[in-house]
């Protein structure tokens, strides 16, 4: 989870987080079954590029210090929720959804997006 957890804070970086983040629940979900650390990466590259993130640049980021510190605090947050695998989503700290709770990615969202109104409806 270390390699999504990167991906995550690098893209929150950029002005289309939005539409990277999505992007990389659904090929993260897509190339679950992939071993390989530096396929992962060059395929998660590619993913970066289209948003005008050179391969040389990506491949630095996944190693700056600040998101080496982002990735060590989110470390702790994971371990205190319960998660143990990707890709999943905590609402507000109380629900963990899982993808193999579910049928499908486009499900797990459907969740998420509920919880998060609920807890936005509750929160007022």
């Amino acid at each position: 989870m270390v390699l999504q957890a990167k991906l995550f804070f690098i893209a929150s970086s950029m002005e289309e987080f939005a539409e990277i983040h999505e992007k990389l629940f659904i090929e993260t979900a897509a190339i679950g079954g992939e071993k390989d650390l530096d396929g992962q990466k060059k395929h998660y590259a590619k993913l970066f590029a289209e948003y005008g993130m050179e391969e040389d640049q990506f491949m630095v980021q996944l190693s700056a210090s600040k998101v080496k510190l982002q990735v060590e605090d989110a470390v702790q947050l994971m371990k205190s929720s319960g998660l143990s695998g990707t890709p999943a989503i905590v609402v507000n700290g109380k629900y963990l959804i899982v993808t193999s709770s579910v049928g499908s990615q486009g499900e797990i969202l459907d969740i998420a997006d509920f919880l998060i109104d609920k807890e936005r409806k509750e929160g007022r």
